[in-house]
């Protein structure tokens, strides 16, 4: 997948896999085996590259 993150004016695109949610709903993120929590609002586009 590719993820736009961040604010708007300063968003960043990465490429990555969506390996599931946490008890508290974020999205959890792997990207280059590093996985990552996103909560509501830091992600604004998910695209399947």
């Amino acid at each position: 997948m590719r993820f736009i993150i961040g604010h708007p004016r300063l968003a960043q695109e990465v490429e990555g896999i969506c390996v599931g949610t946490s008890e508290d709903g974020s999205l959890i993120l792997s990207n280059n085996g590093k996985k990552r929590k996103f909560v509501s609002g830091e992600i604004s586009l998910l695209r399947f590259v």
